[in-house]
């Protein structure tokens, strides 16, 4: 069973509109879904809410996505009174 926030949903899955951004992301997860931040950068923030952190080592695919959107992120976990 695929979890939309940290599972990458196929193209084309039933019930989810195609929202790519410029650089091919897409914003979309699910039929009704009004969130601003692309897929993958929704799954750093969601891996940061788990903890305890996000490596390098660890987390190789997550871990340019967290220096691309560094910005976005600290001001996500600012609005929950999370910081790091």
């Amino acid at each position: 069973m695929l979890n939309s926030l940290t599972d990458e949903q196929p193209k084309g899955t039933p019930g989810v509109e195609e929202a790519d951004d410029a650089d091919g992301s897409r914003t979309v997860a699910f039929a009704g879904d009004r969130g601003q931040l692309t897929l993958d950068t929704r799954r750093i923030l969601v891996q940061l809410l788990l903890g305890p952190s996000v490596d390098a080592k660890r987390q190789t695919k997550l871990w340019p996505i967290l220096l691309r959107d560094e910005a976005i992120l600290r001001s996500r976990c600012t609005i929950c009174s999370w910081t790091w």
